[in-house]
């Protein structure tokens, strides 16, 4: 299945090659607009793509695994103790995937 895949990205950057289309990064398709969340879940599928070491995508938590409860619960524990002190979960969320995202790109030229 990843050689289908990787192939698949072959024949799409070679249809791009030279048009308006062309990406010059992996994470150049990424919309800007979308949620926090949602942008950080693209972010990570892509950058598990292009690094074989893909827990660099996701951090120490890659290593923990809970069922979809217990990360609903989690994520939900979040939201409201960034709440509590005063912090926007979504704005907190875009900054350390902004962030996360150039050290990506940083990552990927070298």
């Amino acid at each position: 299945m990843d050689e289908v895949w990787a192939n698949w990205e072959k024949i799409k950057r070679a249809e791009k090659r030279g048009t308006r289309h062309m990406r010059h990064s992996a994470f150049d398709g990424i919309p800007k607009h979308l949620p926090a969340l949602l942008r950080a879940e693209k972010l990570v599928k892509k950058a598990r793509k292009v690094f074989a070491d893909g827990h660099q995508a996701d951090g120490q938590f890659s290593k923990r695994i809970l069922t979809k409860s217990a990360l609903a619960k989690k994520l939900f524990e979040l939201a409201a103790s960034a709440q509590a002190r005063g912090w926007c979960a979504e704005e907190l969320l875009s900054a350390e995937t902004k962030q996360r995202e150039r050290r990506f790109r940083r990552r990927e030229k070298a």
